[in-house]
């Protein structure tokens, strides 16, 4: 588990993105319901956007193939 919606709502967890597993296929992009917390940089890799956008579903995590995405703790 990577943590719960609400941990995300209440900015207790941050999306990170490791560039070097990114290839840039986009599904995240694709499954995220909000559609506006990732963008396909210039590189071809996807970056945040706007995190404080983010509902938590944890749909970009599941779907990279790479395993480029996760979840971490923010410090307090």
């Amino acid at each position: 588990m990577y943590g719960t919606p609400r941990e995300f709502l209440e900015n207790r967890l941050s999306i990170v993105i490791n560039a070097q597993k990114c290839v840039g296929c986009t599904l995240c992009m694709r499954f995220c319901p909000l559609g506006t917390v990732l963008e396909q940089g210039s590189d071809g890799r996807v970056h945040r956007s706007r995190e404080m956008a983010c509902a938590g579903c944890m749909k970009c995590i599941d779907r990279c193939p790479n395993a480029a995405i996760s979840a971490i703790r923010r410090a307090t």
